[in-house]
């Protein structure tokens, strides 16, 4: 009888273990490819969309506390080979592509505060472009945020 039951606990041990998630999950949802099909808000390491990059679908309050996984590390890092590959997105980025549906802002500060960048939305035809070099905030971000009727 001992034996089954710890036939029985060995099992439902191993079933839970077989489903549970890698310890080395991509965090969601930071993501490497920026892209139309992305819809994700691209930072990019160096000046002109050079570098590396990491792409974003969220509000970011803190670049050093985005990525909610408790197997990374949580700051935000540009993810593609190049120059700034691995370092650090906070007061790393110098430029942007927001391929997002919406205006995303850049802020110089964490929790939305201090001075900032603003970025329309993919395929605005007014007077400002949808990418390029972060102005306000080169080399000085730390946080950003979707902005709704903006």
């Amino acid at each position: 009888m001992r034996s089954k039951l710890i036939a029985v606990a060995l099992s439902a041990v191993a079933a839970v273990a077989a489903t549970a998630a890698p310890a080395h999950a991509e965090p969601y949802p930071v993501i490497s490819s920026c892209g139309t099909s992305t819809d994700a808000f691209c930072l990019y390491y160096n000046s002109n969309n050079g570098g590396s990059r990491v792409g974003l679908k969220i509000n970011c309050r803190n670049y050093d506390y985005c990525v909610n996984n408790p197997h990374v590390d949580p700051r935000v890092k540009f993810t593609t080979s190049g120059s700034g590959s691995g370092q650090a997105v906070k007061n790393n980025t110098a430029s942007v592509y927001n391929y997002y549906y919406g205006v995303m802002r850049v802020y110089a500060n964490s929790e939305y505060a201090g001075y900032f960048d603003n970025w329309p939305a993919y395929g605005y035809a007014g007077s400002q472009l949808w990418y390029g070099n972060l102005n306000s905030t080169y080399n000085n971000n730390a946080s950003q945020k979707t902005l709704s009727g903006a």
